[in-house]
């Protein structure tokens, strides 16, 4: 995979030097780490988990698309993105880590479609923009209030 290149796509699954194929569940930990050149990555269903500082520091990085099956968005997995400016948490995700989206000052939109969200590290959404807002299905508005509570900036809006 081309990690150098301005719109990756990533596939589904990989062929082995012997021929065999594996179908790829996870962006490895670091994977597009400090990243000058990716503006836009393009995540298959196959996905499960986004590790730890996959995309940290990807200073280009503008657009996201995660697919439907992701569960697990690692630590720092976007810290300092600073071009990123919004992002849709799928509906399958049950874990956002600890400064998953720190100091991603260009985000100013977050849906998270997800209604089993269990988890938000420390600082998730801090040092974003200022005119963040991240949406939540309606029904499940006061509980991520409250596990929302304190991992983003206190002007945060949550609606």
């Amino acid at each position: 995979m081309d990690t150098e290149a301005k719109n990756v796509k990533i596939q589904s699954e990989i062929t082995t030097s012997n021929g065999k194929k594996i179908k790829v569940t996870e962006i490895a930990s670091e994977a597009f780490k400090d990243n000058k050149v990716t503006e836009k990555v393009v995540i298959p269903s196959t996905v499960k988990t986004v590790k730890k500082a996959a995309f940290k520091n990807c200073s280009n990085l503008k657009n996201v698309s995660l697919s439907k099956s992701i569960t697990s968005i690692g630590n720092d997995a976007f810290y300092g993105c600073k071009k990123l400016s919004s992002i849709v948490i799928p509906s399958g995700t049950k874990k956002i880590g600890k400064n998953a989206f720190y100091g991603c000052k260009s985000l100013k939109k977050v849906t998270i479609k997800s209604k089993s969200l269990k988890k938000v590290g420390a600082k998730a959404f801090k040092k974003c923009n200022k005119k963040l807002v991240i949406k939540v299905p309606r029904k499940k508005l006061n509980t991520y209030k409250k596990l929302l509570k304190g991992k983003t900036d206190k002007k945060v809006k949550i609606k």
